[in-house]
């Protein structure tokens, strides 16, 4: 692990678990059950034993082993650009986005009057159709947000997004250097950062960009240590998958990383010497899950979203035949629209050198592209609404913005060098 890596990750992981501390210290009653004291115990103590870990292991990367030129220096120059200008639009915008301000700001300021997270749910209590809304999504942002104002921090809250954004450009070079070396690293991070989606949550006060950037850390943390053997390296990207949860909760990402883990363990046949670290992957990231679903539905008492009843079921089924299925296909595909060029584009593998281990990023893709689609085909049965979703499909699923644009350098890359030859072959560890 390289001084950056380290230092990114132990900061990302410091702020999860001062959020976690925090809410605790507010919401004492977290922590008066079993499930409580075991998901802090769980997220300070694998904090600790793994950057310490990670300290020991860290290599000296002083001397750089990479060589620069005018190409490398031009890209390093537009993704500076490319962030200087998400910053400066944040540095002179407020934010104007709905739930920015009704949900995720002002559940800071509720918190800064003095309210806990388990009375917002009478700020709803009359609501028919909203009752869950303040505790729709778990406390992350919003006690960031309180952490801005707390601290008087004399800038705009946006600029906070355009350091996620800056963090996200730092942490993924770190994780996909030693598979595209430096120049075909720094264009995979302009890419994504100069992404239409991507971008976009960097100047939107929502939870999508810190969600993405916990999310594509932890999960090519897991490639690394998948690829390398270090199982160190492979927990620590399962603590960045649990501390996904508790930025969005919704949609259960993590049981498809987890399911796209084992799956490809189980095609490279490591499932032995992997089983200690998807035992404790599996026990950190479900301590962090049952403990927010237990506190928002047992301690804050929130209403259930979506209720499912044998006519749902049978409408749903029976859309399979009657063009209901593929209406809704056709819908989905739109939503997404260039990104799902890119996403199917990413599933083909054409680098005959890349690791075998790269299935478990394919399988991330398949799942959640499935889990998407269920998602949708499910609640058009349901609620009127359902095609309103088709402007927050991209933001939610951004994380499979880096993991596509990843895999597509990758196959450029190798055909290349195939073809001309111009660049040395990246010996993986």
């Amino acid at each position: 692990m390289n001084k950056i890596l380290l230092t990114i990750s132990s900061l990302l992981i410091f702020v999860s678990v001062v959020v976690k501390l925090y809410f605790i210290s507010i919401e004492p009653i977290y922590i008066s059950n079993i499930l409580g004291k075991t998901d802090i115990v769980a997220i300070v103590v694998s904090s600790i034993f793994l950057l310490g870990y990670s300290l020991k292991s860290i290599k000296d990367d002083t001397k750089s082993k990479y060589k620069y030129n005018v190409k490398i220096f031009f890209l390093f120059i537009l993704t500076i650009i490319v962030l200087s200008i998400s910053t400066i639009y944040n540095l002179n915008k407020k934010s104007l986005d709905w739930d920015a301000i009704a949900l995720y700001d002002a559940r800071a300021k509720f918190l800064t009057s003095g309210m806990s997270f388990s009375q917002m749910g009478m700020l709803s209590e009359f609501d028919d159709k909203n009752k869950y809304y303040y505790l729709l999504y778990p406390p992350f942002t919003s006690i960031i947000h309180q952490f801005w104002y707390k601290f008087n921090v004399n800038l705009p809250i946006g600029v906070l997004y355009s350091i996620f954004l800056i963090l996200m450009v730092l942490i993924l070079g770190s994780l996909v250097i030693d598979y595209l070396g430096l120049f075909w690293t720094v264009l995979t991070v302009l890419l994504v950062v100069s992404n239409k989606d991507i971008f976009s949550i960097s100047i939107i006060e929502y939870t999508n960009l810190p969600f993405t950037l916990y999310l594509t850390s932890g999960i090519f943390l897991l490639l690394n240590g998948f690829v390398k053997n270090k199982r160190y390296i492979q927990i620590l990207g399962f603590l960045f998958i649990a501390g996904s949860i508790w930025i969005r909760f919704l949609e259960p990402v993590w049981l498809a990383v987890v399911l796209a883990y084992i799956v490809a363990t189980l095609f490279n046949k490591k499932i032995k010497q992997n089983m200690l670290c998807i035992i404790i992957g599996i026990s950190i990231i479900l301590s962090q899950y049952i403990g927010w679903n237990y506190f928002q539905k047992i301690v804050a008492n929130t209403p259930q979203i979506f209720h499912i009843n044998k006519f749902v079921i049978f409408e749903s089924i029976w859309g399979l035949f009657t063009g209901s299925f593929l209406n809704i296909l056709f819908f989905y595909l739109k939503s997404y629209g260039v990104l799902s060029i890119i996403y199917f584009t990413a599933l083909i593998k054409i680098n005959k050198k890349e690791p075998n281990e790269f299935i478990f990023l394919r399988l991330i893709i398949i799942i959640c592209l499935v889990m998407y689609f269920a998602g949708i085909y499910g609640i058009s049965f349901m609620f009127d609404w359902w095609r309103e979703m088709s402007g927050s499909l991209a933001r939610s699923s951004s994380y499979l913005i880096p993991i596509s644009i990843f895999l597509i350098i990758s196959n450029i890359k190798y055909l290349l060098e195939k073809n001309i030859g111009s660049a040395k072959t990246i010996k993986y560890e």
